[in-house]
């Protein structure tokens, strides 16, 4: 199944160093090498070469690619269930350099309303 159509999934798509994410109970994934830059704007067509993972508990897809520098990530989340959890309690994916499933290292991610005072105190 290819990254086609989407249609009004939540889609993210997060930079981040070289690393490989895991999670408690998925095996390592590898990811796919980048021939070109890709530019982060949420195009479905800059991962028709991908093959989608399905993650058995939140049936979200993923898949992975690389440059060298930096490791990117889409996330399509198709399930109202699925999408109505991610907007309530967030997202963390672990990363960890040596492959091996860890959770020292990860980035969560939440939508929450900011006023602009909360986003510079953020920076």
């Amino acid at each position: 199944m290819k990254f086609k159509t989407i249609a009004l999934p939540l889609v993210l798509i997060v930079l981040l160093a070289v690393a490989t994410p895991v999670s408690s109970k998925d095996a390592v994934v590898e990811s796919l090498w980048a021939t070109l830059p890709l530019t982060i704007d949420g195009a479905a067509q800059d991962w028709d070469d991908a093959t989608p993972i399905t993650d058995k508990n939140s049936n979200a897809q993923y898949a992975l690619k690389n440059d060298g520098k930096n490791l990117y990530v889409i996330m399509v989340f198709r399930d109202a269930l699925s999408q109505s959890t991610l907007a309530m309690t967030g997202m963390k994916i672990y990363v960890s350099a040596d492959g091996k499933k860890s959770k020292d290292s990860g980035i969560l991610f939440q939508q929450k309303p900011m006023t602009s005072a909360d986003l510079i105190a953020s920076l």
